[in-house]
């Protein structure tokens, strides 16, 4: 799966967060995400 931290990021100013704590977030979100054993549609599907 790819996230982009970079529209988290932007998202994530738009609300009011300054440029670092941004990406501060959408990088731990990230690391979250891409670290986890989540399941998909699609693999539930199959």
């Amino acid at each position: 799966m790819s996230t982009s931290t970079l529209a988290i990021s932007r998202r994530l100013a738009a609300k009011g967060f300054t440029e670092s704590q941004a990406e501060g977030v959408a990088e731990e979100l990230v690391d979250i995400v891409e670290n986890s054993d989540l399941v998909t549609k699609d693999f539930l599907r199959a």
